[in-house]
């Protein structure tokens, strides 16, 4: 039994390790601090539409040119490499935004939004 405990222990341990090493941002994901390797300005065709997507350390930008309507912005709240996106307008949470590498995030939309779906965007 006490052999048991200690490879849970060991375990443990191993996996508090591994989770610190993969949560934490090494600060090469470019923009302007903060973010956790979000920061930056990430673009995409959606449906035909091309979008931009701006994040700073602490709120959101969505742009599509073509389509004004879909324009819209907000706060995020970071939990490890996942950030939820709230509308500022409205304060109803539209997304999640998930950093793939340091050049590719995924975007997932809501059905709070106008474009639900899960998107990838590449950084701009």
């Amino acid at each position: 039994m006490a052999n048991k405990k200690f490879w849970l222990r060991m375990l443990v341990m191993v996996l508090v390790f591994g989770m610190s090493v993969v949560g934490c941002d090494n600060g090469t994901g470019g923009g302007n601090g903060g973010g956790g390797g979000l920061a930056g300005t990430w673009g995409a065709t959606i449906n035909g539409i091309d979008v931009t997507v701006v994040i700073t350390s602490t709120t959101w930008t969505f742009t599509a040119p073509a389509m004004p309507v879909l324009n819209d912005n907000g706060t995020f709240a970071i939990n490890g490499i996942t950030s939820t996106l709230t509308r500022a307008a409205d304060g109803l949470v539209i997304g999640t935004a998930v950093l793939l590498d340091s050049n590719t995030i995924s975007l997932t939309l809501n059905h709070n939004t106008d474009i639900p779906g899960t998107y990838t965007l590449t950084r701009r």
